[in-house]
């Protein structure tokens, strides 16, 4: 484990561990530590400190083991400093997003969001630009996958578990983490994302142009006769 990210995580089992065994300081942390309504009365410091507040164990175990794997290869590649600022952009916008969609809507979770599960998608997200089809082992399996498939799968799960639940406000949070792991993780974003729609426009067009005059692949239909 990298130095930045052995940091982090031994802040978070801290923190996690101080929550867990003094009690007493739960509704300190939940109300006051956690991004919550208090952040719109003044208690700015919430979008920050919230990335380092867990107060579900399952949830911390799992974004732990996410900043682990992935955070590890993005300082090795990319050095303390992008991975800082990766880590920290992501969670700060994604909260501050969050906390003004709940605003906006005047209903949702509260605390809105705890601990640093945004961070650790853009890191993923990142990860995938940097990587892109390169194999990668899908700890704790054996399994190699691409790495951009890896962290779609993960994208996708998160994205409709929150629309399953309703969590408009959390949505908007995952689409700027992702956001910020796409541009921040590697050069030339836009020209990526430009090819892209290209690409997709090009197929698009030429499938338009197969069913028109029944050009199929595998020759499954006949073409068809066209008479002047």
């Amino acid at each position: 484990m990298t130095a930045t990210i052995k940091t982090l995580v031994l802040i978070n089992l801290c923190v996690y561990l101080f929550y867990v065994f003094a009690r007493n300081w739960r509704p300190f942390f939940e109300g006051h530590l956690a991004l919550g309504p208090a952040f719109f009365k003044g208690e700015i410091w919430q979008p920050l400190t919230s990335l380092f507040v867990h107060l579900d164990f399952v949830g911390f175990v799992l974004t732990t083991i996410g900043l682990w794997f992935v955070g590890t290869w993005i300082e090795q590649a990319r050095g303390p400093r992008r991975t800082s600022v990766l880590f920290f952009a992501a969670g700060l916008l994604a909260n501050l997003v969050i906390a003004g969609v709940w605003r906006l809507r005047g209903s949702g979770p509260i605390p809105f969001v705890d601990g640093c599960s945004f961070s650790v998608m853009a890191l993923f997200v990142a990860f995938a630009r940097m990587y892109g089809r390169q194999p990668v082992q899908f700890w704790p399996t054996t399994l190699m996958v691409q790495a951009r498939y890896m962290v779609l799968g993960l994208a996708g799960i998160a994205a409709l578990v929150t629309i399953a639940q309703g969590n408009w406000p959390w949505l908007a949070g995952l689409f700027v983490a992702i956001a910020v792991g796409f541009f921040g993780g590697a050069p030339g974003g836009w020209s990526t994302l430009r090819t892209f729609f290209a690409n997709a426009r090009d197929v698009s067009k030429s499938r338009r142009l197969r069913r028109r005059f029944g050009v199929i692949d595998g020759g499954d239909r006949p073409s068809k006769k066209y008479v002047n």
